[in-house]
């Protein structure tokens, strides 16, 4: 089965896409692929409409090894939105 039909089955809509401030310019690129390597910056986790998502800490003070797990989650979702398709 292809990832993207497993993640379809998971979750039936992925993040838009984060987009900075109004009227704000980012100075780095979100995601370079060199070769076969991508590599991203500046993500973090986000609610379906594009919005920030929380909880936020670390795993073990200010969150829950579960709230961990879940923001890990929905990190694997905004990756995946912001991974170009090559």
């Amino acid at each position: 089965m292809r990832i993207e039909a497993r993640l379809e089955e998971r979750r039936p809509a992925l993040p838009e896409s984060a987009k900075p401030p109004p009227g704000k310019e980012l100075s780095f690129a979100w995601i370079r692929v060199r070769g076969d390597r991508a590599y991203v910056s500046g993500h973090g986790p986000l609610k379906p409409d594009g919005s920030i998502a929380g909880p936020f800490g670390k795993v073990g003070v200010e969150l829950s090894l579960e709230q961990g797990y879940e923001v890990a989650r929905l990190m694997s979702h905004v990756l995946t939105e912001g991974t170009p398709d090559e």
